[in-house]
């Protein structure tokens, strides 16, 4: 299903190739920072430039290409951290809602998730040798990691952990530094400069209260948003755990990433993916002298491991041949977006500023064009100060000052669920009228605008006779 910030880095990038770089917002009708500051603004330049050449089959495409690179890199990291083959596929596999989550839309996260697990392998294969190579490397990825995706601030984070775990250690540093420092300079090769960093912190502090994959493992433990997602977190750091404990040999660098990207996971869920990718790194080899043991306590014969060795295949393969008969380079552009509100839109040829849902904004910019402007989209508090969503989420809900966002703001036409509490408001309203619904959404216009429709039906009646 196409995700919704898969239509920002369409506006964006088609922006970018029609009239250049944008440096302020040119979307919404509400007040916006001055400076728009789009730390994934490289990532619509690509996706935009595929979406031309190849359409939405080569997104797919170039999807699956990052998602198998990356699951490789994880094995590759596991096996060099001593790991056995089955162990290293057996942490891929419990990591593997990595892939059907993550990876089910096209999002800029498909990055942060290639550079960390590269960052893992340098962790894992540090020879305490500073390497030359090694930093120009890292001042790459940092310089397209900071332009493709915010993740870079933890990549940053887990390289600092594992400087800090080499020092407590008493162990070389070398290469961590170098990393944190070409990983840093790299962040500077940017269009907004020292900007940059100013408008993330900006955006890390702000409270997302309202956008569920923004919620901690205990919020989300209580809704069925992502209550499966949250289970399987929670098991998994739990093997962690039990794995730092039996550990043969305890490195503090692996462990601190791993506490590190637990608790990131922990306070908001959209973060599981760090977690998952230094689990499936690190956590393995720590179960390999146990399960070692427990094969000569138990004197499993090697038949009975290649017949279980079978068994996990046959069943993997069970359910992966349903998935690999469907069209997986296709993608549903209309479900649970208003395709159809918005195509009676354009018969009735009404087009202005139009209050709609976080999750359709950027949907509708990309298929109205420059025709009309949208309120509140998926950028969030990238373009929006913290006064304006409060005020759009108080409405959305039907919270005290509802009323006052309407009157505020020059809306002239609503796009809204119907189970949207402030479709409501607007549907009591004697100055707003509801002139189509359907099973996904309600669209309301001003009664001037309504007036003014009848006007020109009339003026178009009187010329056809």
């Amino acid at each position: 299903m196409a995700d919704p910030d898969l239509w920002g880095y369409l506006n964006f990038g088609r922006v970018f190739w029609q009239n250049g770089f944008p440096w302020s917002d040119t979307f919404s009708y509400l007040p916006t920072k001055p400076e728009w500051i789009y730390h994934e603004w490289l990532t619509g330049v690509i996706f935009y430039k595929i979406y031309k050449v190849f359409d939405f089959a080569g997104l797919q495409f170039f999807k699956y290409l990052l998602g198998f690179t990356t699951a490789f890199i994880i094995l590759h990291v596991a096996k060099r951290n001593g790991a056995s083959i089955s162990l290293s596929l057996m942490g891929l596999f419990l990591i593997s809602p990595l892939f059907s989550l993550s990876y089910s839309p096209v999002r800029a996260q498909i990055f942060s998730h290639l550079f960390s697990a590269y960052l893992f392998y340098r962790v894992v294969t540090d020879k305490q040798k500073f390497s030359f190579i090694g930093f120009a490397v890292f001042f790459l990825i940092g310089s397209l990691w900071v332009n493709l995706h915010g993740g870079l601030v933890a990549g940053i984070g887990f390289a600092f952990l594992w400087l800090l775990g080499n020092i407590l250690q008493s162990q070389k540093f070398h290469n961590a530094l170098g990393s944190i420092l070409a990983l840093l300079a790299g962040s500077f090769m940017n269009p907004y400069g020292y900007h940059y960093w100013q408008g993330i912190f900006d955006e890390i502090v702000v409270p997302r209260p309202d956008i569920p994959e923004w919620w901690s493992i205990f919020k989300s433990l209580n809704s069925n948003e992502h209550f499966g997602s949250t289970v399987h977190l929670g098991v998994l750091i739990l093997v962690a755990f039990i794995g730092i404990l039996v550990a043969k040999e305890k490195r503090l660098d692996k462990i601190l990433i791993l506490f590190f990207s637990a608790l990131l996971a922990s306070l908001h869920i959209r973060h599981e993916s760090l977690f998952l990718i230094a689990f499936a790194c690190f956590v393995p080899v720590m179960f390999e002298a146990s399960v070692l043991k427990l094969k000569i306590q138990l004197r499993i014969s090697g038949t009975a491991i290649n017949i279980l060795k079978f068994a996990i295949l046959s069943l993997s393969l069970f359910v992966a041949i349903p998935i690999l008969n469907r069209n997986i380079l296709n993608l549903d552009q209309e479900k649970n977006y208003p395709t159809q509100a918005l195509r009676y839109l354009r018969e009735q040829q009404f087009s202005g500023n139009i209050l709609t849902e976080l999750d359709w904004g950027s949907y509708i910019t990309w298929q109205l064009s420059n025709s009309s402007k949208v309120g509140i989209d998926g950028r969030y508090a990238t373009v929006f100060g913290a006064e304006v969503l409060e005020e759009y989420f108080d409405f959305l809900y039907a919270r005290q000052g509802a009323a006052d966002f309407i009157l505020k703001y020059p809306h002239q036409i609503a796009i809204l669920r119907s189970e949207t509490l402030g479709s409501d408001i607007l549907k009591n309203s004697t100055k707003w009228k509801m002139v189509y619904h359907d099973s996904e959404a309600r669209v309301y216009l001003t009664h001037d605008m309504v007036e003014d429709s009848v006007q020109k039906n009339i003026i178009k009646d009187n010329k056809a006779r």
